[in-house]
């Protein structure tokens, strides 16, 4: 370069130096107002470049704020507060649901915003703009959505005053703070509605009568929602008619009547059969409902409603409808409320069904075995431990059941089964643990008082739902009169085959006798009526018995006697001996009277009746308990003057009387009994338990 001018700029200690340079390829003089033009140029250049530097940061700037803002879905506004005249940028007027180019105030905005929000922003705005007051705003409202609905703006702003402390201007933003007031709307509702729901819980956990629990059910339930009316209903089986359960309406119990399924016509039945929530602010404004189905509504007094059917497997069973008398937005969180609120109540009341049918069966299983002379029982299948037994079990075993304070052990029980059986009964009850019905009988020995018992036990399984062998169940009864009164009724079929025999050996002895001392065939024929008679009424006496009526044992001897004291000569052959009334207990006297006639045909045939020098002496007493040995009938049966034949079946032991005195009295009465046949007669002795009361009349109070 020949020549040059450099003009050079420090802006700021931290600034770059800046320098613009001017030269020439020849040598030049330099006047002065060519340097200072220089030096203007390079301070306006230098000037130029920052001012643009600055509106590229600027621009940047306000790009990355609309990025923010579009992003955070916020808008910006400026109210100029003495005018009321707000300038909002276009997405802020769109949150409001303004046109961007409109023009948007306090005034109008507040138009626009809840109803129970605007009475507070009123006041959060008025005490922004106090001198004294905060002078800035922080408020959350809802306004109105075109199409429907509410969206939430956080407002943030501060508040401009001049020198004379008026407010003169607000600036601030706008945000759509409606995703998370939602998701804290849903925590908040769903923590109180869970924390309703307990308290229903609470409330119906302790109620166990299905009717009740409705009326519980829909008491919390209308409280809760501060409704006039909530009912619980069931279908009826024809699928026409509400039956109503249990309700509550203006804070006491409600009962309805039955109400027809189309009475609010065909757009309220179908949403029930379609299992639809329904869901009417205002019945005398909702488009959907006829003029018809209005006026329906407005005659039962219901001006908004929910209601829930009730769909079980496929079929519409109930309905829970709250109601109110005037017009009511439902919030959709008291929708879900009143629809978790119909499946508890009616999970509860099913419930309570079951319990109820559990303890209906109870109770009358209960009364069964309660009545039952039957000894019901039941035991685990796994531990064989006794879990039930009915009373009669207490009574049949002599022992008490687990409940009454018994061992319910198996082996405690196991004792009483006589030896020889208890084996197979221990192995059938493994039979019915595996799954099979078994019966069986078998002798036990009660532990009190030693006695023998026939049990006749049927074992069956009681299966869970599995199928598996839970428990092993049984009945049990004492058949041991059963088992006597099918021996004793071989003892009689027997002995009426004998006593048959018998009888005609009898007659033909009788008519023998009297045809061999009759004068005449009138006078036989008169002597053999007599004998007859008195035969017959021996055979009468057993039939006494059947009409309760008490047999003493010296009617019962009498009685048999007679037949042979009406034979001539025969009364002075017999001596009876003893107290008159001893009533013989009902179960002996048929026995007892077969013993008797044996010993007396006996006697008729072969022994003291039947020869010219034989006597028969017939005494008896009452010996008094000694112990546990009760109170006896002692008789005593003697025969004298007799030469005995040869040949006798009494004699050689194979004599059906002999049987019945040595072997038939013993077991079937508890007898004491001997039987001899000395040279000269019969000597037999029987003494026969009886009842204290027979013997009061001999010994007193003994």
């Amino acid at each position: 370069l020949g020549a040059l001018v450099a003009a050079t700029l420090r802006k700021g200690e931290n600034n770059p130096l800046w320098a613009i340079v001017v030269g020439s390829m020849d040598p030049r003089a330099w006047t002065p107002g060519e340097v200072s033009l220089v030096e203007e140029f390079a301070e306006r250049t230098w000037a130029s470049v920052e001012r643009t530097r600055a509106e590229a940061a600027l621009r940047e700037s306000e790009a990355r704020r609309e990025l923010a803002l579009e992003a955070a879905n916020m808008g910006t506004f400026m109210w100029h507060v003495e005018e009321d005249r707000g300038e909002l940028d276009a997405r802020l007027m769109g949150l409001f649901g303004q046109s961007p180019d409109g023009a948007l105030n306090l005034s109008k905005a507040m138009t626009l915003v809840h109803p129970d929000d605007a009475a507070g922003y009123a006041a959060a705005v008025v005490e922004a703009t106090k001198p004294d007051g905060s002078r800035e705003l922080r408020h959350d409202i809802r306004v109105a959505v075109p199409g429907g609905g509410w969206r939430w703006i956080a407002i943030t702003a501060n508040v401009s005053f001049d020198a004379g402390g008026r407010p003169f201007q607000m600036s601030g933003t706008g945000v759509d703070i409606t995703v998370r007031k939602t998701a804290e709307t849903v925590l908040s509702e769903s923590a109180e509605r869970q924390a309703f729901l307990l308290k229903l819980g609470d409330a119906l956990r302790p109620i166990s009568e299905p009717l009740a629990v409705q009326v519980e059910a829909m008491r919390v339930l209308a409280q809760h929602l501060a409704v006039s009316r909530a009912q619980y209903y069931e279908i009826e089986p024809d699928n026409e008619w509400f039956k109503p359960g249990g309700g509550y309406e203006n804070g006491a119990p409600l009962h309805s009547s039955r109400l027809r399924m189309d009475a609010f016509g065909a757009f309220v039945r179908n949403a029930y059969e379609g299992g639809q929530t329904l869901v009417i602010s205002d019945t005398g404004l909702d488009a959907r409902l006829k003029t018809a189905e209005r006026a329906a509504f407005a005659a039962n007094g219901v001006c908004s409603i929910i209601a829930v059917p009730l769909v079980k497997n496929g079929r519409f069973v109930g309905a829970i409808a709250v109601d109110q008398a005037t017009a009511r937005f439902w919030a959709p969180a008291e929708v879900v409320l009143v629809e978790e609120v119909a499946e508890r109540t009616w999970a509860a009341v099913e419930c309570a069904r079951a319990e109820a049918a559990v303890r209906e069966g109870e109770e009358r299983f209960r009364e069964f075995s309660d009545a039952s002379t039957n000894a019901l029982w039941i035991r685990d299948a796994k531990t064989l431990r006794m879990e039930f037994a009915s009373p009669a079990f207490d009574k049949i075993f002599n022992v008490l059941g687990p409940s009454r304070g018994g061992d319910g052990r198996l082996r405690s029980w196991a004792r009483l089964i006589e030896p020889e059986s208890r084996k197979a009964v221990l192995a059938n009850f493994r039979r019915v643990r595996k799954g099979e019905r078994v019966e069986q009988e078998f002798q036990i020995r009660r532990a009190s008082d030693g006695t023998l018992r026939w049990i006749h036990d049927t074992g069956f399984p009681l299966r869970d739902a599995n199928g598996d062998v839970q428990y092993i169940a049984g009945l049990g009864a004492d058949i041991t009169d059963v088992k006597e009164t099918i021996d004793r009724q071989g003892v009689l079929v027997e002995e009426l085959q004998h006593r048959t025999r018998n009888l005609i050996a009898v007659v033909r002895a009788l008519s023998d006798r009297t045809l061999g001392n009759a004068a005449s065939l009138e006078d036989f024929g008169a002597r053999f009526r007599l004998r007859l008679s008195a035969l017959s009424r021996v055979q009468g006496l057993l039939s006494h018995l059947a009409a309760g009526e008490k047999v003493t044992f010296k009617e019962l001897l009498c009685s048999e006697l007679a037949v042979y004291d009406a034979t001539d000569g025969l009364a002075h052959k017999f001596t009876l001996e003893g107290p008159e009334d001893v009533p013989l207990p009902s179960t002996t006297v048929q026995t007892f009277a077969l013993a008797i006639h044996e010993l007396a045909t006996n006697a008729i045939k072969y022994g003291a009746l039947a020869t010219a020098d034989g006597h028969l002496f017939v005494g008896w007493r009452i010996d008094p308990a000694v112990g546990n040995d009760p109170p006896r009938l002692h008789v005593e049966w003697r025969e004298s003057g007799v030469t005995m034949p040869a040949v006798d079946a009494l004699v050689r032991g194979g004599g059906y009387g002999r049987e019945l005195i040595e072997r038939a009295l013993p077991y079937q009465l508890k007898a004491k009994t001997t039987y001899e046949l000395g040279v000269d007669g019969v000597r037999c002795t029987i003494a026969v338990p009886i009842s204290p009361t027979a013997s009061n009349g001999i010994f007193g109070s003994e």
